[in-house]
């Protein structure tokens, strides 16, 4: 019973870090207090990270016998590489959110208390570009990532070229030219 529980779990979790790695928009993951285990593989499946200076981050399942089973092992890999992966694997090691940043592992680390403002501040800086780039941008950098150069560049040419038939990239040089704000509708 406790196995197929636990199946059941892994399963549920396995489906949400699905969701995450395959949503079209941009993820902001912000961290405050301690992101451990489970909490820091979810926010690694963000699209940028951020931290405030006082936030523990860590994958301390070996001191279970376990190991990260939520995608740890890959996307901190993707990171930070794979020796210091290993270390704060195999040791178990909380890392600061200014450690997290000089790691590689957040994008930005904040004043405690001041991760989410700055996961406002730029949410808000996105939602002014038009959003199929950002969209496409995220599918190319995500699909090309793991590919051969040449295959990435390819996947790079044939999203770009879908976007000059978009009526966003029309109004993004109106406005350019009118020397005014975009206003974009995701078309």
């Amino acid at each position: 019973y406790h196995a197929a529980r636990t199946h059941k779990y892994q399963m549920k979790a396995s489906q949400l870090l699905r969701l995450l790695q395959d949503y079209t928009k941009p993820v902001i993951s912000a961290i405050e207090g301690y992101a451990l285990g489970g909490g820091l593989e979810t926010a690694l499946m963000g699209d940028i990270l951020i931290a405030d200076e006082e936030a523990q981050l860590g994958l301390p399942e070996a001191r279970l016998g376990l190991i990260p089973g939520g995608g740890g092992t890959q996307t901190l890999a993707r990171l930070i590489g794979k020796a210091m992966t290993k270390e704060l694997i195999w040791t178990a090691r909380r890392v600061s959110g200014t450690e997290a940043k000089e790691l590689g592992i957040v994008n930005h680390v904040t004043p405690k208390g001041g991760s989410l403002a700055k996961a406002r501040e730029i949410a808000g800086e996105i939602a002014k570009v038009a959003p199929l780039a950002v969209m496409y941008s995220k599918a190319a950098i995500n699909r090309g990532n793991d590919l051969p150069l040449a295959q990435g560049l390819a996947t790079e040419r044939d999203m770009s070229f879908v976007l000059n038939f978009s009526a966003d990239r029309e109004e993004g040089l109106a406005a350019f030219r009118e020397k005014r704000p975009a206003e974009f509708k995701g078309k």
